[in-house]
């Protein structure tokens, strides 16, 4: 699983139609590129597309990144409009779906509530997937765009079971990889 918090702020003035991706790809099982998984987000005004005539932030789920390959509003994508200001945690979760890989891709509120959940499923033979790539904005037209929290957790221990005394310290410090962490609640301050 990969996550990241996102600030939506609705109210920042933002000119109608400023994007941003958040691309998690993952690698085959030789260590290079796969594909990628991207929740492609887009701020809008307009009175089109889902939260029409409202200050929103619309977000749907692709495999491609904007603007030439894809874009937030794409009712292909099932996109949804936020229009509260706050906190989101964007994870993605990738999964051995009958022999392939999928991917949920979803979006919580600050309160862990679930916004929604896209599931992205390939032709990828789970045998032949690998492990996290990277995680980035890979397009941004935000002036500032606050995020906090990233993370990789995997579903089995990154450090082995140690075998003495001696290696209790070290596997201390493995266990807090992939704990999960609250934010602060209040709007961050941008300089």
């Amino acid at each position: 699983m990969t996550a990241i918090d996102i600030y939506l702020d609705v109210g920042g003035g933002w000119v109608n139609d400023t994007r941003f991706d958040f691309d998690s790809a993952i690698n085959n099982s030789m260590g290079t590129f796969l594909r990628d998984f991207i929740f492609n987000a887009g701020f809008y005004n307009d009175a089109t597309g889902p939260g029409a005539g409202t200050n929103r932030f619309v977000i749907s789920a692709s495999t491609n990144s904007q603007p030439g390959s894809a874009y937030a509003k794409n009712p292909a994508r099932d996109p949804i409009a936020i229009t509260t200001t706050g906190w989101y945690t964007f994870e993605e979760h990738f999964y051995d779906n009958g022999g392939v890989l999928s991917v949920d891709m979803s979006i919580y509120d600050s309160s862990h509530a679930l916004v929604k959940t896209w599931t992205l499923n390939t032709a990828d033979s789970i045998g032949d997937v690998g492990g996290n790539r990277y995680g980035w904005f890979d397009y941004n037209e935000f002036t500032a765009l606050a995020f906090d929290n990233a993370e990789l957790r995997t579903a089995s221990p990154v450090v082995p079971e140690p075998t003495s005394l001696a290696l209790a310290g070290f596997a201390g410090i493995g266990m807090a990889v992939g704990a999960w962490r609250r934010r602060r609640l209040e709007k961050p301050q941008v300089a």
